[in-house]
């Protein structure tokens, strides 16, 4: 082609020919010849000069005329340029830049991978994937790139050149380096700078890979220098400018428009900056979300999209709930967050022990929800609930931190439902608009499927029967399906069959079908969405099941419902993520209740369903309402008690400490002092399930009040009955003498006599004395006007039985009917109280015990006891010392493993021990404890108990149970570690057919690992698969790099001495010393080898050939030391003697040989 004077050239290659279009029959000149006359025009693209012709090179082919870029040179640093993951290095990712036309290869680095450094970036970019980058540096063929969000999303201006820098401009720059004295920081272009950092406090807040903002301080172009400052002198025009800018854009509405389609999301622009729409911020309903996302094209323009996050880059979301939310209650603020909020989130990441959400507020939002508050139903694994990134939830605040920290939140759905019918309503309908509009793209595709209602009769032939149901071959080409509940009799392939659709699924690209002739008749074919009568929603009609979805209950309507299908919504929320599908039974018939007739479709709920949120959202509102009650009423009685507390004064005080502490004054609670109930409606009484529990947890207060006038009465009859010395001393006690003072007089009583001689006396009196000192107590209080006046009524009603009870050591309950409250008192909580009451009934038991003894102990006795007490300790305390025995009960591990919680080799001794008595259960449960009390950085001593639960589940446990304990040490410890013990598992338990699986996975996956071939090499020659070994040598070989060939070869050449064929060792050492002659260790190595074999001579022999050589005099040196030492050990003075006058040849005739060249 010429245009100007200016002449091109096109080769054969770039002619746009396709190889559909070529003629056999006519060669390729005359076809060139009829598509491109002399003369005609065509569009090109120029590709190159070359000089030496004076020609420009050209391409006709439309994909490279299209193309962006074809060349490294064609990028420039701050382009943003598709990719694909293409490999994972140690330092990194090579990603594949398509730019329409050739394939170009770049770089991405390790800290440019995120917005943090990841420890398993595979994990996270997985091979194959595609993403948004941003060139950074283009040196010839080299390209390097970024995936950081905040990098590709921000508007500031890429700094690629020192000339391009200006004091006072503003940049972003990626911290590479951590100092005392500041930070270094790179930029595109590979500019450097360095940012100056005073305090130590704010060097903390920095890490290698974030993204600092920066302003330019000073600029030295000549030596290449740039200081850089946190801070930029502004007027105060400018600083309002800045925080105008720097407000928050999440819960803005704004107009997006499409500018690229990916496989995860979609690439925006936005009068804020670009941004994503992730799919599954689309649709509330995860499993449309990608059918939604092909439904977009660029250059489509989405209106009413509301910002989500801003943290790493702007997120949109169109999700119609979010919408909503925003659209009620506009933009969340930390401010306004209080307890008990709900709140809209998304999934960001799903790890099996917790979840991290995302919250929809400025700044940090990410917070983490641990499985057990995830979902109301118990999951131990949160993996296996079937969420995905960026899906929707909603979540109740439960904690709320400081301004600038997260709240804590749950997702269970008892906390975020109010059990109303909106919910599932309004998710259902979600779902058919999302579907609606799919299935309107489908349409325009062209997608047969699109053509398909529901009710249509259709004709096709079974290709396929099953137990789960039978394939049918439509006449359109479309798969039908049909479960076995929607067909009578047997079907066989090639049969004729007529159907009724049921529902299209675009996802699977397959209809739903019914063949039962007896549905069919029940469904009508045009389907309306209309009731008989014009009747609406509220009304009751009766339906049969026909599908049970994941998205949805499929039903056919009697009656009333006109034969017209309906739909019931499977889950009643979005997040209902274990949603009960059980209830529905194909061909059952059940009340419904119609909910919503919407684009032609009927929304019903199941009749028992409605009554069953009516009684729960009733039970909800009067938990709800008592609670109120109960906080109003504590704050009642603490108004009351402040009011009173001048009036009571003293006496409150001592009628506090005298009477039990659950019986007190409480005129606040409803109850007057002295005359009962009184009418105020606001005060109920508590349940009788929480009365009950209070009484249990105060028993102990009341058995201390009995036993305490018990003490009285017996001082008074003590005092009555003893010496003058014993009365003088009650008389000088307090009004309440302690328990141990009463055990001291007890004891004396025994030794002078008084209680043997007197005891039937005494437990008679007891009886009387203890009922009268009770009554004249509570007499007291009531003269006083501390307590109710009905008490005095029921202790008189007191059985002369509980009496008894409770001299014997026995407390009777004190019941009384009112009057009485809960005391605030921390030590009346249900656990303190049961520990005082196991102290009181030990004591009691103590005392009953001395009591009961007739003889009490001699001072000889006594010292015998606490010997043998003394002796026994000292045998338990030596028992333990003794490290040679061991643990020998499952206590003494317990002890172990408290004393040493990071040795891995205790818990697996621990776990040994269970296996030795065939507790397998208890030996895994000892390995999971381990997993979690072991210190996640001791990744060692987690890796060896991950091996010793992966040996007992290849010995005791099942295959699937050996395949998720095998998936779980995957994901927790490398990859690389885990399969070569699992190889070594296989090999020691003789599972040749598992290892050599496990070997071909390790190979393919680790084909630059050395090790992963040897390891592989010495399974397999332990299994007995020497060709295999063999032919493994040869692919490790091809995959390894040339200079690693020799240590391979030698390393296989041991493997197969020690557990093969060892003259084919010998052969292949042989051949190694034929190749490379000078290497010294592999001389060195073969002369082990035959001595270990006893091959005494040959080892001579081949030492002998090795010190013939002319090599250098270091490797000589070596050499000989090797021979001397064989000899020393395995032969003769006579063979130490020639191998030193071999030595010393050699060193003569190098001498003389340097003298002749000098």
């Amino acid at each position: 082609m010429e245009a100007d004077n200016l002449k091109g050239f096109v080769s054969i290659q770039h002619c746009s020919l396709n190889s559909s279009e070529l003629d056999n029959n006519k060669s390729l000149k005359e076809q060139l010849s009829e598509r491109f006359a002399v003369g005609t025009s065509h569009k090109c693209k120029v590709l190159a000069y070359d000089y030496v012709s004076q020609v420009f090179i050209c391409s006709l082919d439309k994909r490279i005329i299209k193309a962006k870029f074809l060349h490294p040179k064609d990028l420039h640093p701050g382009m943003v340029v598709p990719c694909e993951i293409k490999e994972h290095v140690q330092n990194g990712a090579f990603v594949v830049i398509d730019g329409g036309g050739k394939s170009l290869t770049g770089f991405v680095r390790s800290l440019h991978l995120g917005s943090v450094p990841f420890q398993h970036p595979e994990k996270k970019f997985p091979v194959g994937s595609q993403y948004s980058a941003r060139v950074l540096l283009v040196q010839g063929n080299k390209i390097q790139l970024t995936l950081k969000p905040v990098l590709l999303t921000s508007e500031v201006p890429p700094l690629s050149r020192f000339e391009d820098a200006q004091p006072g401009m503003l940049c972003e720059g990626v911290v590479t380096l951590v100092l005392k004295t500041g930070l270094l920081l790179t930029f595109y272009g590979n500019v450097k700078g360095w940012l100056r950092v005073k305090e130590d406090t704010e060097k903390k807040k920095y890490f290698i890979g974030q993204v600092v903002p920066c302003y330019v301080q000073t600029v030295d172009v000549t030596n290449g220098k740039l200081t850089l400052s946190l801070k930029q002198s502004s007027t105060a025009d400018e600083r309002t400018s800045k925080k105008k800018k720097k407000a928050s854009a999440v819960g803005k509405t704004y107009q997006l428009s499409v500018t690229n389609c990916t496989d995860v999301a979609l690439e925006v622009e936005s009068n804020s900056g670009s941004g994503t729409v992730p799919a599954q911020h689309l649709t509330d309903n995860p499993n449309l979300a990608q059918l939604l996302l092909r439904t977009y094209t660029p250059g489509d323009v989405i209106d009413d999209a509301v910002c989500f996050s801003e943290v790493d880059g702007l997120v949109f979301t169109v999700r119609p709930s979010l919408r909503e939310y925003f659209k009620s209650k506009g933009s969340a603020k930390r401010t306004r967050i209080r307890e008990k909020m709900l709140l809209p989130c998304t999934v960001r990441s799903i790890m099996p022990k917790q979840v991290t959400l995302q919250l929809p507020l400025p700044g940090s939002n990410i917070t983490h929800v641990k499985s057990k508050d995830l979902c109301s139903v118990g999951v131990k694994d949160a993996t296996q609930l079937g969420l995905v990134d960026h899906q929707g939830l909603m979540s109740q605040v439960v904690k709320v931190y400081g301004s600038h920290e997260c709240p804590h939140v749950t997702t269970k759905l008892s906390q975020c439902w109010d059990y109303s019918t909106e919910a599932c309503v309004s998710l259902l309908c979600s779902f058919w608009q999302d579907y609606d509009k799919i299935a309107a793209h489908m349409k325009e595709q062209g997608n047969p499927l699109a053509n398909l209602v529901p009710g249509d009769r259709v004709t096709g032939e079974v290709v396929a029967v099953e137990n789960c149901g039978a394939v049918v071959r439509l006449e359109n080409g479309i798969q039908g399906i049909a479960t076995p509940e929607l067909y009578k009799g047997p079907l066989k392939c090639g049969a004729k069959v007529e159907g009724t659709v049921l529902f299209i699924d675009f996802l699977n690209q397959c209809v739903e079908l019914t063949l039962c002739h007896g549905i069919m008749k029940r469904i009508n074919t045009v389907q309306d969405g209309k009731l008989d009568n014009d009747l609406g929603v509220g009304t009751g009609v009766r339906g049969e099941v026909l599908s049970v979805r994941q998205e949805m209950i499929v039903i056919v309507l009697k009656g009333a419902g006109r034969k017209q299908l309906a739909y019931l919504p499977s889950r009643c929320h979005m997040n209902d993520l274990v949603p009960d599908l059980q209830q529905y039974r194909i061909g059952e018939t059940s009340k419904m209740i119609v909910q919503a007739l919407v684009g032609g479709r009927i929304i019903c709920l199941q009749q028992k369903f409605v009554f069953k949120l009516i009684k729960l959202k009733a039970r909800a509102a009067v938990a709800a309402e008592s609670a109120k009650r109960k906080v109003d009423r504590t704050s009642q009685h603490q108004k009351s008690e402040l009011s009173n507390g001048n009036r009571l004064g003293t006496s409150e005080q001592e009628l506090n400490t005298r009477i039990l502490p659950r019986v007190k004054r409480h005129e606040g609670a409803g109850y007057d002092s002295c005359e009962g109930p009184t009418n105020d409606d606001a005060c109920v009484s508590e349940p009788e399930n929480e009365t009950k529990s209070g009484e249990e947890s105060s028993d102990e207060d009341e058995t201390a009040f009995l036993r305490r006038l018990e003490a009285k009465a017996m001082k008074n009859y003590y005092g009555n009955s003893t010496s003058n010395e014993v009365q003088e001393t009650s008389h000088n006690s307090d009004d309440y003498i302690t328990e141990q003072e009463m055990k001291q007089k007890k004891r004396k009583m025994h030794e002078e006599g008084i209680i043997e001689d007197c005891e039937e006396t005494y437990k008679k009196k007891m009886k009387t004395t203890v009922r009268d000192e009770l009554l004249k107590e509570l007499k007291d209080i009531d003269h006083e006007g501390g307590c109710n006046s009905g008490v005095e009524t029921l202790i008189q009603r007191k059985e002369i039985k509980e009496l008894k009870n409770l001299y014997c050591g026995q407390a009777a309950r004190l019941s009384v009917s009112a009057g009485f409250v809960w005391d605030a008192d921390p030590s009346l909580l249900p656990a303190a109280a049961a520990a005082q009451k196991s102290d009181s009934s030990s004591d009691e038991e103590e005392v009953s015990k001395t009591e009961g003894k007739s003889k009490k102990l001699s001072r000889v006795e006594r010292r015998e006891q606490a010997r043998q007490e003394e002796e026994r300790l000292r045998a338990i305390e030596q028992k333990l010392m003794d490290s040679e025995t061991g643990p020998q009960s499952a206590d003494d591990f317990d002890r172990l493993v408290l004393s040493s919680p990071n040795n891995s080799m205790c818990w697996i001794k621990y776990m040994a021990f269970h296996l030795q008595a065939t507790e397998i259960e208890k030996a895994r449960a000892i390995a999971h404890r381990a997993l979690n009390t072991i210190s996640f950085r001791e990744e060692q001593e987690k890796l060896n108990v991950w091996c010793a639960l992966l040996n007992l589940e290849n010995l005791y446990g099942t295959k699937e149970s050996l395949d998720k304990v095998l998936e779980e040490a995957l994901q927790m410890n490398d990859p690389f570690k885990v399969h070569t013990q699992m190889l070594q598992i296989y090999a020691d338990s003789g599972k040749s057919e598992e290892a050599e699986k496990l070997v071909s996975l390790l190979t393919k996956k680790f084909r630059d690992n050395k090790q992963a071939w040897l390891q592989g090499g010495e399974v397999l020659l332990k299994l007995g698969k020497l060709e295999k070994a063999r032919s493994l040598m040869q692919r490790a070989i091809t995959n390894l790099d040339k200079k690693l060939h020799v240590e391979i070869i030698s390393k296989f050449a041991h493997l197969e001495n020690q557990l093969g064929e060892p003259e084919r060792a010998q052969t292949l050492m042989e051949h190694i010393l034929t190749s490379y002659p000078k290497r010294v260790d592999i001389w060195s190595s073969y002369v082990d080898m035959l001595v270990k074999n006893g091959q005494l001579e040959a080892a001579r022999q081949v030492l002998e050939r090795g010190v013939a050589q002319k090599l250098p005099a270091r490797r000589m040196k070596s050499l000989f030391a090797k021979f001397l030492r064989f000899e020393e050990h395995h032969g003769t003075p006579e063979g130490m003697e020639k191998v030193r006058q071999m030595a010393v040849s050699y060193v003569e005739t190098t001498a003389g040989r340097l003298d002749d060249e000098n």
